[in-house]
Order: structure tokens, then C-alpha cells, then sequence
């Protein structure tokens, strides 16, 4: 299994609401605050999260992420991951569900959601990298 990043496109962008959540976190920090930084690097960081693809289905197959400087930026990489697998016609989403747990000292992300078609799907992301990184 290879890592892979996920290339940055418009709609990628907008469908991992990258832009609201940039807005009420980052931007709103002080100033001086190292986590401040301007949308553009944001981006860059989001996107420059690389993934090991495992199938996601239980905590032992989670998907790995690779990269994230933050907590915050390991999430969004999450989003940008499932805007890339879920999103585009009948295939929208929407999140159930979250929960964070520990399996084997390996911390992992329990994402759930609900898709245009009703279906739910349950996601494990392995956010061991970056759990609890600021």
C-alpha cells in the first residue's frame, strides 16, 4: 500500500467546508499565536496530508494519516478525504457521527455518514500522528 495525497480542486475545497472552518478557528486565534496562519497555508497543510488507505472499515484497517501539523488539520484532511470518496452526484454526504476511541494504543477518528441515498457508512481514520497536537 502506497501513500497518496489527494489533489486540491475548487470543489474538493468547498465540499470539505475548509473555508467556514478556517474562518472560525485559525483567523479568530490571536495574534502571535503560531497556529495563526493565512488561509493559503492552511490549505497547503490540509492538502499536503498524505494518506495509507487500509479500507477504513474497523480500528485495524483505519486510514492512516500522514503528515498533519495539528489536531485541526488532521480532521480537515479527513474531510477533504471523504469530499473526495463521497462527493459528486448521488453521492453527497453528511455527518452522522463522531466519536474518537483507542485501540491497541493506536488512536483512531469513528466518522458515520449519511448519504444521499440514505445509506450509512462508518469510516475509521488512524489519528494517532496528530492526536492532541495543537
Amino acid at each position: 500500500m502506497a501513500r497518496y495525497k489527494i489533489k486540491q480542486d475548487i470543489l474538493l475545497v468547498g465540499s470539505a467546508k475548509l473555508a467556514p472552518f478556517y474562518a472560525s478557528t485559525v483567523a479568530a486565534l490571536p495574534r502571535g499565536d503560531p497556529a495563526r496562519i493565512g488561509y493559503d497555508e492552511f490549505k497547503r497543510r490540509v492538502f499536503d496530508c498524505e494518506f495509507d488507505d487500509r479500507g477504513g472499515a474497523t480500528p485495524e484497517t483505519s486510514i492512516v494519516i500522514h503528515g498533519a501539523s495539528s489536531h485541526d488539520i488532521g480532521v480537515l484532511a479527513e474531510y477533504v478525504f471523504l469530499s473526495s470518496r463521497f462527493c459528486g452526484p448521488d453521492r453527497d454526504w453528511r455527518l452522522e457521527s463522531q466519536a474518537v476511541g483507542e485501540t491497541n494504543g493506536r488512536h483512531w477518528d469513528m466518522i458515520v455518514l449519511k448519504q444521499t441515498d440514505g445509506a450509512m457508512k462508518t469510516l475509521y481514520f488512524d489519528i494517532t500522528e496528530f492526536f492532541g497536537k495543537r
